[in-house]
């Protein structure tokens, strides 16, 4: 009787620690940070933000930032490419604060772009896109699916 019991206890916490284990996954965001001997990717991260722009007439700006990630096993320096689309005007909705192409050197892993959100027309309810993908830039190739930002700014005015 009390070999059952233990045997009970013991399924019991193995199938505990599986479904909170499963659990943990989903409330933590998880990234495979295994790195293949010949790959050489860059990667943005996160892949998308939203944010308001500021108060209308208050000259302020609102900044968002996304990283741009060499992976590699040597970290050699790289010139990172990227291009920019979407329905945000340049100037008038947003500014970036490093041009492309953003220098990473040798050992460096990742760098942060600040994109700065503007007071702009936009009226409440509307929305615009900044969209940024990533080239290929040397020996490093954008990664598949991990290569485009996407900031969406909404009105507040």
């Amino acid at each position: 009787m009390k070999t059952i019991l233990k045997l009970k206890s013991a399924v019991f916490l193995l199938l505990v620690s599986f479904v909170f284990t499963g659990c943990l996954n989903d409330l933590f965001e998880q990234r495979d940070n295994r790195i293949a001997e010949d790959t050489q990717q860059l990667t943005v991260f996160p892949t998308g933000k939203s944010t308001n722009e500021p108060a209308a007439g208050s000259g302020a700006t609102v900044t968002s930032t996304f990283n741009i990630e060499k992976v590699s096993r040597e970290g050699a320096a790289v010139d990172a490419a990227y291009t920019v689309g979407g329905t945000a005007v340049s100037g008038t909705h947003y500014t970036i604060a490093q041009g492309s192409p953003v220098s990473m050197g040798d050992g460096t892993f990742v760098t942060t772009v600040t994109i700065n959100v503007l007071d702009s027309p936009l009226a409440s309810g509307e929305s615009a896109t900044v969209v940024i993908n990533l080239q290929d830039s040397g020996i490093y190739t954008a990664a598949p699916n991990i290569s485009t930002f996407t900031l969406t700014i909404f009105g507040a005015d």
